[in-house]
């Protein structure tokens, strides 16, 4: 039983061959501005708790939180927001 060779054909299509040629879109530059806007606030949020962790648990403060409701906020100042909290489940 003798097998034929495969014909070889090139295939035409309208997708570029390099991602760096696929169109961008408004769409894409609005995930792009959204994902930037979030990032900034979330820094912002993480610069305010911060600054004003110190004040939260000093004996007259109104909103008195003991330290271990603050979190790690004094021995972690480097970490970015959420490093300190667990990944998977409850602990």
């Amino acid at each position: 039983m003798a097998h034929e060779a495969p014909t070889l054909r090139t295939i035409e299509t309208a997708i570029p061959a390099r991602m760096d040629r696929l169109p961008w879109s408004r769409w894409h530059w609005m995930v792009v501005i959204g994902l930037g806007t979030v990032w900034i606030l979330d820094g912002l949020a993480v610069t305010i708790v911060g600054a004003i962790g110190g004040r939260l648990t000093e004996s007259g403060s109104t909103a008195h939180a003991p330290r271990f409701e603050r979190g790690a906020t004094d021995e972690m100042p480097d970490v970015p927001a959420g490093a300190d909290r667990p990944t998977g489940g409850e602990r």
